[in-house]
């Protein structure tokens, strides 16, 4: 598909650049989703976090990548994979709103989150959505499309 695109030496370098924008958007959710699982997991136990806790997202991340329902694949990789799904999606939305409640995100004029209440457990939810399937997405995407355009 890329490569029917860019037929000039301009149209490939201006995909290329809005394919590594898109990639760095891709990690950038990534990163914030696995800060928020990771603020909700320190919150919920008494392990104190390191840079290895970072395994936790990465091991989250290949069960939505590699075990996400197809057809022929066996039930108990599906059912893996719905519980990894729901931890990561119910880790994100305790993460964000215990870390984001009441805060003022400098968001154009400024964006006051609500304290309490469905508006912030309803933006919540929706982010950690976003965070669940958005990332893994993109950035299959866009690797795909910068393979595709440079190979």
């Amino acid at each position: 598909m890329a490569k029917t695109f860019a037929q000039s030496a301009y149209d490939k370098l201006g995909y290329t650049i809005a394919c590594l924008a898109g990639l760095v958007l891709a990690i950038g959710l990534w990163v914030a989703g696995g800060y928020f699982t990771l603020q909700a997991v320190r919150s919920i136990t008494t392990i104190n976090t390191s840079i290895w806790w970072w395994s936790l997202p990465l091991a989250i991340t290949a069960v939505e990548l590699w075990l996400m329902p197809k057809r022929g694949v066996a039930p108990a990789s599906i059912i893996i994979f719905l519980v990894v799904l729901a931890l990561d999606i119910l880790t994100s939305w305790h993460g964000l709103t215990t870390t984001l409640s009441g805060r003022m995100l400098p968001l154009g004029a400024g964006w006051q989150i609500p304290s309490t209440g469905m508006t912030l457990h309803g933006i919540a939810i929706i982010i950690s959505f976003v965070f669940a399937f958005a990332p893994e997405k993109m950035a299959r995407w866009a690797t795909r499309e910068l393979w595709e355009l440079w190979a």
